[in-house]
């Protein structure tokens, strides 16, 4: 659980994971370990959408397929590295 992950992070102690997850049921219940999912849920949807749109403008106005409508491996990656780092900045 990514709550899990993000106290043994944040917190100074040697609890493992499954004594924070037990913690964190005890003081703030089940919904406790789905404090930021939300967020979290809108962050990927922005994330992953600018990344497909971004790969979709690049595959198909910047890098251009080939005469024979192949689209080459390098141009593929090319395009995803692109989009991929446009996508981290929306």
């Amino acid at each position: 659980c990514d709550m899990i992950k993000t106290r043994l992070q944040i917190l100074p102690t040697r609890a493992g994971m499954f004594s924070t997850g037990a913690t964190i049921i005890k003081t703030e219940g089940i919904s406790g370990l789905y404090m930021g999912f939300t967020a979290a849920c809108y962050r990927h949807c922005i994330y992953s959408g600018s990344r497909y749109f971004a790969y979709e403008i690049l595959k198909e106005k910047v890098f251009k397929r080939n005469e024979d409508g192949t689209f080459p491996l390098w141009k593929s990656a090319l395009a995803a590295m692109s989009a991929g780092a446009i996508g981290q900045f929306a």
